[in-house]
């Protein structure tokens, strides 16, 4: 550590102000004040994802309006996330399980300097020890109060700061690029799916998935009862699913029993059945490697003889968007069995069934080397601003 820095607590700078449990059935998505929730302070930044708003403010909550440049900390599960608000987020108020720095003396320290010093590595770990809980992390504002902070003069944070920003800005440039080229990879891939199978082709046969395979929906035993769980029959859900880093499921998390399967409405599909969760959300895909039972947010798909189950996975993967459009629903949408059936598909003969799932397989691999060489350039740039900031708060930078 450089001698020329002085180590002070975050209280002897700032103070912090806990956000505001507001009623989610005075919430809409029109106007009114942007509410600032957990969700929306991400490392770095505050996203605009899924925005609400709030109109009824009342004189006593008027405290929690936020202004620009207000560093948020995040208090609950991913502890020690810290964003700043900016102007196109205002008007904007602090939601519960949030906390805001705010009254920065800034004799002592620059804005920027303390925004950047709390997005290190360093904050983030010391706010996850000094959290508490199993199950969820969660923080209280004193303890981040009680956390330090290595302060300079101002000129000479002043001068860390400008040097900070430009590394940042090229390093986010590049990042940005990187992530480019993985979506172009994805949306190239897709394109060739599409090309494949989405095509006119003289001589294939169209019929309709209801008629080339069968179609089973799930259940869930009642998870009061002991003896349906724990048991070995494999059983997904579709949260289940959106965890799945392969084509091919071969384990589940949880398993049921043979008189769960018995007493529910869960039946158990044969090997090399496609898995497609049809709510919450509708689209992912899977096929199991060993026999499998769903809860009822998914649908199991048999295939017949005249089609390879591969094939139908590929033809469902480049149709998501429109298994998405089909399902209907006011607090989410869901896929019927019906719409699932009637979906239209142009089927060749197996063997060019065959061939054309070796093709798109090709593609697949080259495609996803691509996209593991941008992911691990998109690691290398991450380390690289972690350690720009370890030495700018080292005195090294």
């Amino acid at each position: 550590m450089n001698k020329n820095l002085k180590e002070i607590k975050l209280s002897e700078i700032c103070e912090i102000q806990s956000g505001y449990s507001f009623k989610s059935k005075n919430f809409n998505k029109e106007n009114g004040y942007r509410v600032i929730r957990i969700s929306n302070v991400q490392k770095g930044m505050i996203i605009d994802k899924r925005p609400i708003f709030i109109n009824d403010i009342k004189n006593d909550y008027k405290r929690f309006r936020l202004k620009e440049n207000d560093i948020l900390v995040s208090l609950t599960g991913d502890v020690g996330r810290v964003g700043k608000i900016n102007f196109n987020l205002l008007p904007a108020v602090l939601n519960q399980r949030v906390a805001r720095l705010h009254k920065i003396n800034s004799e002592k320290v620059d804005i920027d300097y303390l925004y950047h010093f709390l997005n290190s590595d360093f904050f983030e770990k010391k706010m996850i020890e000094r959290s508490k809980g199993v199950a969820q992390l969660n923080l209280s504002p004193k303890e981040i109060l009680e956390s330090t902070i290595y302060l300079t003069s101002l000129n000479e944070q002043k001068r860390i700061v400008k040097k900070l920003d430009t590394c940042m800005e090229q390093i986010d440039k590049a990042i940005q690029n990187v992530e480019q080229n993985i979506k172009n990879a994805e949306e190239l891939f897709q394109s060739y799916l599409n090309k494949i199978l989405l095509s006119e082709n003289d001589g294939w046969l169209m019929t309709s998935i209801g008629k080339v395979a069968n179609i089973v929906n799930g259940g869930t035993p009642k998870t009061s009862i002991m003896d349906y769980w724990s048991g070995d029959i494999l059983w997904i859900t579709p949260k289940d699913m959106g965890k799945l880093d392969s084509i091919y499921v071969s384990d589940t998390s949880r398993k049921i029993t043979e008189l769960g399967l018995k007493k529910s409405s869960a039946k158990l599909l044969p090997k090399n059945s496609i898995i497609l969760s049809s709510r919450a959300p509708i689209g992912h895909l899977a096929i199991n490697t060993e026999p499998i039972s769903t809860n009822q947010g998914c649908k199991g798909i048999v295939p017949g003889e005249q089609i390879e189950s591969k094939f139908l996975y590929y033809f469902l993967l480049c149709n998501v968007k429109l298994l998405n459009d089909l399902g209907v629903g006011t607090t989410f949408k869901e896929l019927s069995m019906s719409k699932l059936s009637n979906i239209e598909i142009s089927l060749p003969e197996r063997d060019i069934q065959q061939k054309i799932i070796n093709e798109i397989d090709g593609i697949k691999i080259q495609t996803e080397q691509l996209k593991n060489n941008y992911q691990n350039e998109l690691i290398s740039l991450k380390e690289l601003k972690k350690s720009i900031l370890e030495k700018a708060f080292n005195g090294e930078l």
